[in-house]
């Protein structure tokens, strides 16, 4: 039976501070939940790359508003199998207490 998400340790240093990761066995593409605090590395290189996005649609300086608090989200992100670099990304907010606090 194939495993779906391998738990990591936060501790391990091949883990990355991964909450779960599972890697395509056709593609390599490591896809893995992180919280942001865990790591800012990768927190910021998807913010960077967010920006850049959206400012080719004309969107700008969304992260400043948006990702100020990292404290209740947690990050879903896609690694290149042969060269490590992040390839895609979502943020997953929550749990909101009232419809003010979504963005």
């Amino acid at each position: 039976s194939k495993r779906f998400f391998h738990a990591a340790s936060p501790h391990s240093e091949s883990s990355q501070h991964f909450i779960c990761q599972y890697i395509a066995p056709d593609t390599n593409t490591k896809i893995a939940i992180l919280d942001p605090r865990d790591d800012p590395k990768i927190w910021n290189q998807y913010i960077t790359s967010l920006n850049k996005k959206y400012t080719q649609y004309g969107v700008y300086n969304v992260s400043s508003q948006i990702f100020e608090d990292p404290g209740r989200t947690l990050l879903a992100v896609a690694f290149d199998g042969d060269s490590g670099e992040m390839v895609g990304g979502a943020r997953i907010e929550g749990p909101f207490h009232s419809s003010i606090q979504s963005p």
